[in-house]
Order: structure tokens, then C-alpha cells, then sequence
């Protein structure tokens, strides 16, 4: 489906309709250990959707992220690890059912958080025609090479989004006054100073 909001406002997510915990899936690391990962559809206004998979870990740092500053998680119970029973089935079901729950809680907060936004990579999907938006949505994770990986793997994501969705609507974007600005000083910075690897 394309892109029905081709530029939404970076701090709200008032065209998200819907965010579920579909399913889980287990993935093999290169080293051939396991981890489990959990699904989330995202849907908008118009019927756009994007899928995203996140593991138990990613889940706990952005909780505990916002866990100071949002009232509403005080009552809530992150899904504890498990040290018997991690890749059991009745583990997995009971993360996914606390992990919907939190995200009902954090996708009905106004506005919504950054940190939920960069989460289910919004900015990826609904906002790649704007220079940067990943990198300034980042959460600091202490990892400089970690942050970089990451950003190169969503810039490649954030291309193939928006080739997939130029192949669905030929379609103008117009971009604000304030964000055609942002673009143009992005523009000349990056052909004044490269991109460090």
C-alpha cells in the first residue's frame, strides 16, 4: 500500500492506527546460538502497514527508557525473563501478550514518545524523504560502532521503502517550508564533509 501521509509531523503518531504483537519467530545467529524475536504490524490511517521484529532485549531498554517519565507504565509488569523455560512456548505467548500491552499503553500516550516512534521504525517508513530523521531518533546506546551499523542498516532500509513505494504511486512530495530547509542544509553538509566509515 503506499505511503498515505508523505509528511507526517516527527512528533506525533496520530495517523497510527494500530500497533500488534503478531507472532514470534526463532532466529539463528551467525555464531548458531538462537534468539527469539517478536513481530509487530504497524498500521495507519489509509491502511498502510509495515512489519517489525524486535527481541525480548529491545523490548526490556525501551521500557526501561521510558519507565522514569511515563506515569502510565508505574502499574505495568514487564514479562520477567525466564531461566528454565526461555524458548518454551508458554514463555513465548506470555512476552508477547506483556509486550502488546505495552504498546497499547505507550501508542496511547500524547504525544507519543520518540523512542516508541524510532521502536517501530516509523521514521523509516512514513519519513525517509527527510534527511537524518533516523539518526536524530536514535536511542543512545553507549555503542558508537553499534549506532553506526544500525544507522547504515536503517539508511538501506529507509531506500528500499521509499523505491518500493515510488513503484506503487508516482507521486510529488512537497516537503514544508521548515523541512525543505532542514533538506537543502542536509544536503550541503553531507557533499562538504563525506560520510565517515
Amino acid at each position: 500500500n503506499p505511503n498515505p501521509n508523505p509528511n507526517p509531523n516527527p512528533n506525533t503518531m496520530s495517523d497510527v492506527t494500530l500497533i500488534e504483537v503478531v507472532d514470534y519467530m526463532d532466529v539463528i545467529d551467525p555464531d548458531g546460538s538462537t534468539h527469539t524475536e517478536y513481530c509487530m504490524q504497524i498500521t495507519v490511517a489509509g491502511g498502510f502497514c509495515w512489519e517489525v521484529s524486535r527481541r525480548y532485549s529491545a523490548f526490556r531498554e525501551l521500557y526501561e527508557a521510558l519507565l522514569p517519565s511515563v506515569q502510565a507504565l508505574r502499574d505495568y509488569r514487564f514479562p520477567h525473563k525466564s531461566l528454565i523455560s526461555t524458548f518454551a512456548d508458554h514463555t513465548k505467548v506470555r512476552r508477547r501478550t506483556g509486550f502488546q500491552e505495552l504498546m497499547d499503553i505507550l501508542g496511547a500516550l500524547d504525544p507519543v514518545p520518540l523512542e516508541l516512534l524510532h521502536f517501530v521504525k516509523y521514521h523509516v517508513h512514513m519519513m525517509p524523504q527527510i534527511p537524518d530523521v533516523a539518526s536524530s531518533m536514535v536511542v543512545a546506546d553507549g555503542g558508537g560502532a553499534a549506532a553506526s551499523a544500525a544507522e547504515t542498516a536503517e539508511a538501506a532500509e529507509a531506500a528500499a521503502a521509499t523505491a518500493q513505494r515510488e513503484g506503487q504511486q508516482r507521486a510529488s512530495v512537497t516537503l514544508t517550508p521548515m523541512a525543505a530547509a532542514e533538506a537543502a542544509a542536509a544536503s550541503s553538509g553531507s557533499h562538504s564533509h563525506g560520510v565517515s566509515k
